[in-house]
C-alpha cells in the first residue's frame, strides 16, 4: 500500500523530531533525525495513555526521503 502523496508531502515538511511515524503495516516509530542528516526511529510503547520513545532502535534510514520510500509516513 503506498501513501497518498499529501501524506507524505505532510511527512516531508511537518515532521519533527519525537514524531509518532507509521509505515504500511501499521507499525510505530518515534522519528529522530540526526547531525548526518540520516534518520533514526525508535520503538514506541504507552504510558499514561501517551505514546512515548523507547530506546531500542527499529530502522535507520539514509534521509527522510529514504524513509518516505520505505512506507514510513508522519501518523
Amino acid at each position: 500500500m503506498a501513501w497518498s502523496k499529501e501524506l507524505q508531502d505532510r511527512t516531508r515538511y511537518d515532521i519533527f523530531p519525537g514524531a509518532i511515524v507509521k509505515d504500511d503495516h501499521w507499525n510505530f516509530g518515534a522519528y529522530f533525525p540526526e547531525a548526518d542528516g540520516s534518520i533514526t526511529l525508535k520503538g514506541v510503547e504507552t504510558k499514561n495513555y501517551m505514546p512515548v520513545p523507547t530506546n531500542e532502535v527499529i530502522a535507520t534510514f539514509k534521509n527522510k526521503e529514504a524513509m518516505i520510500a520505505a512506507g514510513w509516513v508522519i501518523d
